[in-house]
């Protein structure tokens, strides 16, 4: 019997990766044009924002108003809150999808958590005369979390109860511990939804920074017009509990000695506006439009603390302030205030020789509590 002889075959397969890789680099591209894109229309959109806040918080602080004129001042304010919410918000949707996201966790107790969001989120509850009934568990409930992120979740969801609701209602947050979970709930008598709730930007940011923390949450209604309850489960942290402190703000002393503080702004009324608040709170505040007009006058006034913009013409705020660090060391504080708010411009502003940094529109009391640590002898 004759046997067939075996033949191997082989193929040879030349893949043309060429296009692939101009795929690639064209969706890098267009991420980084998005990022930019983002990044320069929050710039554009706080700096407009900083003196109308500026120009709200004056009014706020002149006494007595016509009740029409504070109803119209309660409205300014609440809008700017929510529109520099907003912008935020974006730029914390995108660090999380891109996987910048960052997380300073520590062992806090939630009771520490839920006060914080109270504080941020009271003066809209009560601004709309709604009920909050809060309900907490009686022994002590440990979570492993970023506090003010955490607290920005509960603070996101009160809000979004007063939103959704009528003048007068009621608002519920309480919590209960399921096995390893704490469970927080917010609950509304407000409009309700038919179907799971429409994801806007404060809830995609909501779910987005409790799946950083292993959490997660879920929306609840029974229809139109019978409210709704929004549902927050974490997992508690193992072992012993860690002591932990509520932050404190920082008052004025009765009679405190004002600071001497240098406004740098090429938007003159962001300028303007931010002298006249900080003049109210009791400091001496002189003026600049430019970076040159700064430094000249930082030589003379010799500040305590320079609040500067960052974006002016010719001198900019990087320059100014490498050059009062070399010119007047730590006689002076430098804080930046500026519509750039990503981690790369905080990176930047350090390493120029900032010692904070704030993005617009800043509250005038957190600015000013900001001024009072330079009181401190610690500091």
């Amino acid at each position: 019997m004759a046997l067939s002889s075996a033949t191997t075959t082989r193929v040879a397969v030349a893949v043309d990766i060429d296009d692939r890789k101009t795929v690639e680099q064209s969706l890098k591209d267009a991420e980084r044009r998005k990022d930019e894109f983002l990044a320069a229309l929050a710039h554009e959109l706080r700096n407009p924002l900083a003196p109308m806040r500026n120009a709200v918080a004056i009014l706020g602080r002149k006494g007595p108003l016509d009740p029409e004129v504070a109803w119209s001042r309660g409205v300014m304010e609440r809008q700017i809150d929510q529109l520099s919410r907003l912008i935020d918000d974006l730029l914390d949707i995108e660090r999380i999808a891109r996987g910048r996201f960052e997380l300073r966790t520590e062992r806090v107790p939630l009771e520490l958590v839920v006060d914080m969001a109270l504080e941020s989120s009271r003066p809209q509850i009560n601004a709309s005369g709604h009920h909050l009934s809060v309900l907490l568990p009686a022994e002590r409930v440990h979570v492993e979390a970023d506090p003010h992120r955490l607290a920005q979740v509960l603070a996101t969801l009160l809000r979004n109860a007063v939103k959704h609701m009528p003048e007068r209602g009621s608002i519920s947050l309480s919590a209960t511990v399921e096995s390893r979970e704490v469970v927080v709930s917010v609950g509304d008598d407000g409009v309700g939804f038919e179907r799971e709730a429409e994801p806007g930007i404060g809830l995609q940011l909501v779910r987005g920074i409790l799946s950083l923390h292993r959490g997660r949450l879920e929306a609840k209604s029974d229809g139109r017009g019978r409210g709704s309850e929004f549902i927050v489960r974490l997992p508690i942290a193992a072992g012993e509990p860690a002591a932990a402190q509520m932050p404190q703000r920082r008052q004025a002393a009765e009679g405190q000695v004002s600071l001497r503080v240098l406004v740098a702004d090429d938007n003159r009324d962001a300028a303007d506006s931010l002298q006249r608040v900080l003049v109210l709170f009791g400091h001496e505040v002189r003026v600049a439009y430019d970076g040159s007009s700064a430094l000249e006058l930082g030589q003379k006034f010799r500040p305590r603390v320079a609040v500067l913009d960052i974006g002016m013409p010719g001198t900019d705020g990087y320059e100014v302030a490498r050059t009062f660090r070399r010119k007047l060391g730590s006689e002076v504080k430098l804080v930046p205030l500026t519509g750039w708010g990503q981690e790369a411009d905080r990176r930047r502003a350090l390493e120029a020789g900032f010692d904070h940094h704030l993005t617009k529109p800043v509250d005038p009391g957190t600015l000013n509590d900001l001024l009072l640590m330079v009181l401190d002898p610690r500091n």
